[in-house]
């Protein structure tokens, strides 16, 4: 295997124009087709990719921790029985508690070596982007022969994925279910480490790629949280961090998803779906995501559970023509423990994905 560009963000450059290579699909496109979106031209005869900032070698790509930096942080102090808990099941039927580690306390222990860090992704985001260093072993259990069998299981784990933590928890769950003694899911998902411009490695896409930009407008409240496109069917993600005014603008390419596909947008306060063409071509706003919604080219947006009328808020409850339901997908902020076999498992992508990096 072709040993990884590692840069803490890759650009793609196609005809004068640069999009930032957020989550996307690794499979090829023809590299003589020229292709125009309505969102940017992008014509190029081969990936061309520029590295901002270039880190020192992975010389143990299984261990799960990173190279050695040069510049490492000072320890940070946290309590680990304080985190919020997520029910999950593991495969054996036990019922595991499955802590959640804040963004800020993951990468420090992180750069500090003091952490493991595990993907729990399909192989295809994994190969254009991952954690740097971070060793794929897929949810809920797994490979058979995966480095991360021969772990030591009294070190410290983080998981991560970027549902943005629906696999992450179902494999921590089962790490922990097979005597891990010290595994958490990443709080945010990989979206939030990448706003964080934290390190990242990954092959990106063909710069043939179709490139796009979502527009939107969210609460002044949601300030400094994750706005984000997500298209299902190829598991591909991207985010932007949102505006002091509520604004936010995410640049990505999605490789073989075209304007008619239906993706998810979502920020802290708000899940709409519809084409993706229909959202580059207008201003996304919470509007969308109550009742049904004609959105730029005549095209109809609704929220993700199919419910006309119904918002999903950040705190957990869905409104439905003004009746309320809880929903205890969504970890409470006090710390207590809620269950991640919700039925409304579509809603956790969105309220936690959205919310700030806690």
């Amino acid at each position: 295997m072709e040993p990884d560009e590692t840069t803490r963000r890759r650009y793609l450059m196609a005809a004068g124009t640069t999009a930032t290579a957020m989550l996307a699909g690794c499979q090829g496109s023809n590299p003589e087709d020229t292709t125009t979106t309505t969102a940017t031209t992008t014509a190029k005869s081969e990936e061309t990719t520029t590295e901002s900032e270039d880190y020192p070698e992975d010389t143990n790509p299984d261990d799960g921790y990173p190279p050695e930096f040069d510049d490492q942080p000072s320890a940070m102090d946290f309590d680990a029985d304080s985190f919020p808990t997520v029910r999950e099941q593991a495969e054996s039927g036990s019922t595991v508690e499955v802590p959640l580690v804040p963004l800020d306390v993951a990468h420090n222990l992180y750069a500090r070596r003091k952490a493991r860090m595990m993907d729990a992704r399909a192989e295809l985001g994994y190969r254009v982007s991952h954690v740097l260093g971070a060793v794929r072993s897929p949810a809920p259990t797994g490979s058979s022969d995966g480095p991360t069998n021969d772990w030591p299981k009294s070190d410290r784990v983080v998981v991560y994925c970027h549902c943005p933590i629906h696999l992450a928890v179902q494999r921590a769950a089962n790490l922990i279910d097979s005597g891990f003694e010290a595994v958490y899911a990443l709080a945010g998902g990989y979206q939030a480490w990448q706003v964080a411009d934290y390190p990242t490695a990954g092959k990106g896409v063909p710069a043939t790629a179709k490139t796009w930009t979502i527009d939107g407008e969210t609460a002044n409240s949601d300030a400094d949280g994750v706005a984000y496109v997500y298209h299902s069917a190829t598991d591909q993600v991207s985010s932007a961090k949102i505006a002091s005014d509520g604004s936010y603008s995410i640049e990505f390419a999605f490789e073989s998803v075209s304007g008619s596909d239906t993706v998810t947008v979502g920020t802290p306060s708000y899940e709409v779906e519809g084409t993706l063409r229909s959202f580059a071509g207008a201003t996304v706003t919470a509007d969308d995501a109550t009742g049904t919604t004609t959105t730029g080219s005549n095209e109809t947006a609704t929220t993700t559970d199919g419910t006309t009328n119904s918002t999903t808020a950040m705190n957990g409850t869905t409104t439905t023509n003004s009746t309320t339901t809880n929903d205890t997908a969504m970890p409470g902020s006090d710390g207590t423990s809620t269950d991640s076999n919700s039925s409304d498992t579509d809603d956790i992508f969105g309220r936690l994905v959205g919310g700030r990096f806690w």
